[in-house]
């Protein structure tokens, strides 16, 4: 009899409260650079033309508004209405939508399957984030993936930490999975993915080029026993130790139930 690996949960940090500033400079440079990285692993800017593009958590529609204008067919997915407004009203010419990534939205977008989802800074604001990444990866041919990450190469645990705030979890929980236990699910769902932990994509507080040293830690974890890299990250948990993925040869509207 097989028995089942359970993930190993634990409260990571207090109450994080954000409140993020969507059009500020440092969110500009951000999205500048992880939207720069993604035309370079596809191989330019000519690789959207016509291409259906579906973007997760897209808070006020800035990430989306720009891959239209490089000639995809862009639909923004935002949790949180006020965002949504901001968004519409500022993009109109996206097709836009409610979506609590908390609940389960297989059968939100009907048969569509997308070119490419852009699912980024999304996965660690999620209490139900395993299922929401299965359900991701059903519903596009490539996913480019992002999120801050614990530093461990167990693929089986998963840090919790309550949040509130316009650019936090919705259910009040975010997750923070180690960058291995977000691997296992997609190898066990016949992925091919790459993973960029380049320093192009740096920016301010959020860093990629991290050297992992497998203690478990995220960025917001005050102590003694942080590693030297503490001071490229942010102190007070938003931001920090990220990871940047392209997955994509799976296949979609076929991901396997874990059993």
């Amino acid at each position: 009899m097989k028995t089942k690996k359970i993930i190993k949960r634990h409260e990571i940090a207090g109450t994080f409260r954000g409140c993020a500033n969507f059009t500020g400079p440092l969110y500009e440079r951000w999205r500048r650079a992880r939207i720069a990285k993604l035309t370079q692993i596809v191989g330019g800017t000519g690789w959207f033309e016509n291409k259906t593009v579906l973007e997760l958590g897209a808070a006020r529609g800035h990430i989306g508004n720009d891959i239209s204008k490089l000639g995809a067919n862009v639909v923004i997915a935002e949790g949180r209405e006020e965002n949504l407004r901001a968004a519409t009203t500022k993009y109109p010419h996206l097709e836009s939508y409610i979506l609590n990534q908390e609940t389960n939205w297989e059968e939100f977008f009907g048969d569509r399957v997308f070119d490419l989802i852009i699912h980024w800074g999304v996965l660690y604001h999620l209490e139900n984030w395993e299922q929401d990444l299965k359900i991701a990866l059903n519903c596009g041919r490539k996913i480019c993936l992002e999120s801050e990450v614990m530093d461990s190469d167990n693929p089986y645990l998963v840090g919790v930490r309550a949040e509130v705030g316009n650019d936090q979890s919705i259910s009040g929980w975010g997750s923070y999975p180690s960058w291995a236990t977000i691997e296992r699910i997609l190898s066990e769902n016949d992925c091919d993915f790459t993973r960029y932990d380049d320093a192009d994509l740096n920016c301010g507080p959020y860093i990629y080029d991290w050297e992992g040293v497998n203690q478990g830690f995220f960025a917001g974890m005050a102590g003694p026993n942080l590693p030297a890299r503490a001071d490229r990250l942010h102190a007070n948990g938003s931001g920090g130790q990220r990871r940047f993925w392209m997955i994509e040869n799976f296949h979609p509207r076929n991901i396997k139930e874990e059993k």
